[in-house]
């Protein structure tokens, strides 16, 4: 288990796994270019290896964001990596605007809540 001087446990876990996005708010871009992703990040297979090994020391829930996560050519090998791991409670943050698309593809992998963020409902 994972555990600060204070004596707190820590359970969940947030990964970003992407910076890509399809939207290009001005809050997180405000010079209004659209994030792509970088030669830097991980792979799925590393991700999923860093979640594997902070599930065996306690995490219990995952929270996967980005950027966008439903844009990431990442996220169907990550879901597919991390589904056996015995992670109590998967959740996903996104703008929403793939998820018809991608909502059978989260079902499947055991993505139980979701975070939608709705900037604006005027499509």
């Amino acid at each position: 288990m994972i555990v600060d001087r204070q004596g707190r446990s820590f359970r969940s876990l947030r990964v970003s796994l992407t910076a890509a996005c399809n939207y290009a708010c001005t809050y997180c871009v405000p010079d209004g270019r659209r994030l792509v992703a970088t030669s830097e990040e991980l792979s799925a297979e590393r991700l999923a290896r860093c979640v594997a090994l902070l599930v065996a020391l306690g995490v219990e829930r995952l929270r996967i964001t980005g950027g966008e996560p439903l844009v990431s050519n990442k996220l169907e090998p990550f879901l597919d990596l991390i589904s056996g791991l015995g992670i109590k409670d998967i959740a996903l943050t996104s703008n929403g605007q793939l998820l018809a698309q991608r909502l059978p593809l989260l079902v499947r992998h055991g993505v139980r809540r979701l975070n939608i963020s709705l900037d604006t409902l005027d499509a």
